[in-house]
């Protein structure tokens, strides 16, 4: 099991407003295979806002599928993308937009890329 992070745009978090408090059990994007995302790992939505982070919410991964594939199990029309993460039921958590990462927890984070593993550098 791995850990990733997805990043939701301030115009993808405005639109999941209204749906603030439901489970995160879906996120799209075009590169979830190419980043080596697979069953059973766990993904954290986050955002930044004003040069802080945001942890919108968590979820396990069940599967990833094709867009038709989605709005069929979701029975609604959804962003458009090549990939399709669904997670497993029960494993998501509620959405939340104003769930602030403390800054000290922020300077901890670690991350691994094609260039080894790294920090992230903030500016305050």
């Amino acid at each position: 099991m791995a850990c990733f992070t997805h990043y939701w745009e301030g115009e993808t978090c405005d639109c999941m407003l209204e749906e603030e408090s439901e489970p995160l059990n879906h996120t799209a994007v075009n590169l979830f295979r190419q980043r080596g995302v697979s069953h059973g790992d766990k993904l954290y939505v986050v955002n930044v806002l004003k040069g802080e982070l945001y942890l919108v919410g968590r979820l396990r991964v069940d599967k990833i599928v094709s867009q038709s594939v989605a709005e069929r199990l979701l029975k609604r029309e959804l962003w458009p993308a090549s990939e399709h993460l669904m997670a497993m039921p029960g494993s998501e958590s509620p959405m939340r937009f104003e769930r602030l990462i403390p800054l000290a927890v922020t300077q901890k984070l670690m991350f691994e890329s094609g260039g080894g593993v790294q920090g992230i550098e903030i500016c305050v």
